[in-house]
C-alpha cells in the first residue's frame, strides 16, 4: 500500500471568494461573542506580500469543491475543540 513508487499530491484549498485574515478573525469573534485584542505589525523580511489559495487543482483532479463557507468552517472548528 505504501509503495515508494506511489505519487502523492498536496492541495492548498480555500474558498472561491476572497477572504483575508481580518475576515477570519471577525468570524471567530462573532461565533465566540468576544472581541480579540489584535496588534498589527509590519511585514517581516521575507514575508510574501500576498498568499493565494484555490481549490481549482483539487476540483480538476478530484472533482472536489468546498461545500461550507468560512463561518460554517469556523463553527465546526470551535465545536471540534469545545464539544457540542
Amino acid at each position: 500500500f505504501f509503495s515508494s513508487r506511489r505519487r502523492h499530491t498536496r492541495f492548498k484549498c480555500d474558498w472561491s471568494s476572497d477572504v483575508c485574515s481580518s475576515d477570519l478573525v471577525q468570524s471567530i469573534e462573532a461565533q465566540l461573542e468576544i472581541s480579540a485584542d489584535l496588534e498589527f505589525l509590519p511585514r517581516r523580511s521575507g514575508d510574501p506580500a500576498v498568499l493565494v489559495a484555490s481549490y481549482d487543482r483539487a476540483h480538476d483532479l478530484l472533482g472536489w469543491s468546498p461545500k461550507r463557507g468560512m463561518d460554517q468552517m469556523v463553527q465546526d472548528a470551535i465545536r471540534a475543540k469545545t464539544g457540542p
